[in-house]
């Protein structure tokens, strides 16, 4: 079974145990629910999207340009994060995990195609973003939100060696950091005075860099995503409204 969807029935298992289990106090009927400010935890698991990656490099001149196109699989992506909920914002410090295969590397030489060897095809990449999110109540137990974040991410990857007839060059691999940023809008059910469950649609990238006389072109990544929160803060104002 799929980690994201494990994910998504563990979350569900929380929202079962809060609303029904003893001394748990039920979802307030509408349109009064809970207070959900306070400090809250997040987990999301699901599918990632990576875009394909150019690259350009001019060391044989502008009659020869070597190009190349990276295409990777779907792959598998996670995240954790801690944050806190003000009413109508939230600001979340996470951590992402995304993992993915590169399935094909196609490259050029001016007119000549080149033969492209990846040692490893599994890339993956960790980062660790600083977000703030508005929740768009609509007096029910539906909440859209959209957000965004700016962090730091570092890709693992194995070097690629391209080669024609005799000559051969090999270029990145190992682990490179650079700024990171993400932009999510999705949608939370309040399952519980304390647990929310939701499904978001996620983008992630990274800004084109430059090294040497070889440039990489943007990353960029879409994503789907299953989860819950787990609101500690709601606890207390339930807690409180306790006869």
């Amino acid at each position: 079974m799929p980690a994201w969807v494990l994910s998504f029935l563990f979350c569900g298992l929380l929202a079962g145990f809060d609303a029904a289990g003893a001394g748990a106090e039920p979802l307030p009927p509408l349109p009064e629910p809970v207070d959900p400010k306070g400090v809250y935890v997040s987990l999301g698991a699901g599918a990632s999207w990576p875009q394909p990656v150019q690259y350009d490099d001019d060391q044989l001149g502008p009659l020869l340009p070597i190009k190349g196109t990276v295409l990777a699989d779907p792959g598998f992506a996670a995240d954790v994060g801690l944050g806190y909920d003000f009413g109508r914002w939230r600001t979340e410090l996470s951590y992402v995990h995304r993992q993915a295969t590169i399935t094909s590397s196609t490259w050029t030489v001016g007119p000549y195609p080149l033969t492209a060897a990846v040692a490893d095809p599994m890339v993956s990449s960790n980062s660790v973003f600083a977000s703030l999110y508005a929740d768009l109540p609509l007096n029910s137990r539906w909440v859209p939100y959209v957000g965004a974040g700016l962090g730091y991410t570092v890709i693992h990857s194995a070097a690629t060696t391209i080669s024609l007839r005799s000559g051969s060059q090999s270029f990145g691999g190992g682990s490179n950091g650079m700024l990171g940023y993400q932009a999510k809008a999705g949608i939370s059910f309040r399952a519980s005075p304390r647990t929310d469950l939701f499904s978001e649609v996620v983008f992630q990238g990274a800004p084109a860099r430059s090294s040497d006389s070889l440039e990489r072109g943007a990353l960029a990544s879409w994503g789907l995503r299953l989860g819950c929160r787990l609101r500690f803060g709601a606890v207390r104002a339930a807690a409180a409204a306790t006869p």
